[in-house]
């Protein structure tokens, strides 16, 4: 009996002593209410004037740089249309001082080559005339070239109306309808990345002592124990929340968590203590 006694002690002693060593002298900080988050952009317009379209549907997603919305463009429209019509008229006006100037050219030369064989000189008028659709001809231009850098002008201002993406994201809300109203720096819609996850999470002020920097974590789902994923501590709030609350942290997550996590589900956390 005595040496069964002896042989239970000498197989459990071993055993209890590790299992002691296991929990006693690697601890564990459990928070039973974390919560999954993503960056939310709130998307402001740069300029004042009505909204033309949003381009994407809520929940549509949407890439960085891709135009989100745009502002009227009608005045600008009109604007672009005017000068259009402008150059029109102006390549056309060009085009008969230049063909005056070309009269005046032959009629001079005919006069010249009329005194050349003797006969009454008549060059100095259609000189003049010549000089005078050159002149025509070069304000032309100069209005052409003026013309012109308006015209630039304008379709830099149309181009100016198309807000791009910040950031890529889900379209999670409209703040603004086609057709409203937008004011610089107005909300026009709210941009959720969920594809850039992390978990934020309030420890307790006992565990004040206990973390740090990059102390590795395993997260699960309340819903299925047996999801789980690791992360670390990627910054903990220099300030304790009021009231004895508790600690805000943030846990970063390691490439290739469960595609299924969505922001604001709730998690479990366990927190290796050193």
């Amino acid at each position: 009996m005595q040496k069964r006694i002896s042989w239970l002690l000498g197989t459990t002693l071993p055993l209890a002593l590790l299992l002691y060593w296991l929990i006693g002298s690697h601890p564990t900080i459990r928070i039973e209410d974390a919560r999954l988050a993503a960056p939310l952009i709130e998307v402001r317009s740069e300029a004042s004037g009505t909204l033309a379209s949003l381009k994407k549907e809520e929940g549509s997603w949407v890439e960085k740089g891709e135009v989100l919305f745009s502002l009227s463009t009608a005045e600008e429209e009109k604007s672009l249309a005017e000068l259009q019509s402008k150059i029109h008229f102006l390549h056309q006006k060009l085009s008969n001082h230049l063909t005056e100037a070309e009269a005046a050219m032959q009629e001079y030369l005919n006069a010249r080559s009329d005194e050349a064989s003797g006969l009454q000189d008549y060059s100095d008028q259609p000189l003049a005339r010549l000089g005078t659709q050159q002149g025509l001809a070069e304000e032309c231009r100069n209005e052409i070239s003026f013309t012109e850098q308006k015209i630039e002008i304008a379709k830099s201002a149309m181009e100016k109306k198309n807000f791009a993406a910040p950031t890529s994201g889900y379209l999670l809300e409209r703040k603004k309808d086609d057709g409203e109203q937008v004011l610089l720096n107005d909300p026009v819609c709210l941009l959720c990345n969920a594809k850039e996850l992390w978990i934020e999470a309030t420890l307790p002020e006992s565990s004040a002592s206990k973390i740090r920097l990059g102390q590795k974590a395993i997260a699960m789902l309340p819903s299925d124990a047996s999801l789980k994923w690791e992360g670390e501590i990627s910054w903990i709030s220099p300030i304790a929340l009021p009231n004895h609350k508790g600690i805000p942290v943030r846990i970063s997550l390691k490439e290739g968590y469960p595609d299924c996590l969505k922001p604001n589900l709730q998690v479990q956390l366990k927190l290796k203590v050193p």
